[in-house]
């Protein structure tokens, strides 16, 4: 991957981004993101922010051939804290783990709120960075599912409604501990992946019911309870995705 060629979980992130957005990087390491956003996708301003002074320096020299006035700005700092409230409306948090990515939205929820979009890719935790997204009062509008380098990427476009707003606008919406580890908002273009990604999972759990020992102790009837049930639920979701209509 380069500047010019995007990987396809970069590439992902990027078609999610709304047209005319105005755009910061968290973590932009050698802001290749960026760089496509700016050259191909025609976003104007950008902010790339990383914490650590190396990658940030990998992103100018990214950058080094691009015109001065371009509205683009590297900023050394944590999270959103070298941003101003609705500096921008679009954040992008990709390959960090889930706790991290909560942790760099939570800190400061009033400044998060004057944000309009967020694309968050956690690499870690997804069941429990979906569930605090929804329970904060994030609305998730779509998933993608990314296959690359033997290894499933989820990625997240959500925005912030309120608890409140969230439950008058999405009365109807109940969700379950397999929405959390799952997705249940899966692109329809990535269905073939989304399946491969489901099937891997069952794989998973079907894996370590097939180690358990065979003995009727408690600790180990409740290990195969648990994979029971996810092994039927996934075979669920499974069979109701593959009917989803071409």
């Amino acid at each position: 991957m380069n500047k010019n060629n995007l990987s396809l979980r970069l590439k992902a992130i990027a078609d999610l981004v709304p047209a005319k957005s105005t755009v910061a990087d968290i973590g932009t390491d050698h802001g290749y993101l960026g760089y496509a956003l700016y050259h191909q996708y025609g976003i104007q301003k950008l902010v790339l922010s990383d914490i650590n002074k190396g990658p940030l320096e990998n992103a100018k020299q990214t950058f080094s051939r691009v015109p001065q006035k371009a509205d683009i700005t590297f900023r050394l700092g944590s999270g959103l804290e070298k941003l101003e409230n609705g500096e921008v409306s679009t954040i992008v948090i990709a390959g960090m783990g889930g706790a991290l990515m909560r942790q760099i939205l939570s800190k400061d929820m009033e400044k998060t709120k004057t944000y309009d979009t967020f694309i968050l890719q956690p690499q870690t935790e997804q069941d429990g960075f979906r569930q605090w997204l929804l329970d904060t009062g994030f609305h998730i509008i779509t998933e993608r599912y990314v296959y690359e380098d033997h290894k499933f990427y989820e990625i997240i476009l959500a925005r912030w409604e309120s608890l409140e707003n969230s439950k008058t606008l999405y009365p109807s919406l109940v969700f379950s501990e397999e929405d959390f580890e799952m997705g249940y908002k899966m692109l329809k273009a990535d269905r073939e992946t989304y399946l491969a990604f489901l099937a891997f999972k069952l794989k998973k759990y079907q894996l370590i019911l097939s180690r358990l020992p065979n003995k009727e102790q408690a600790g180990l009837i409740e290990k195969k309870a648990f994979c029971e049930s996810k092994i039927q639920t996934l075979l669920k979701r499974i069979k109701e995705v593959e009917a989803y209509a071409d």
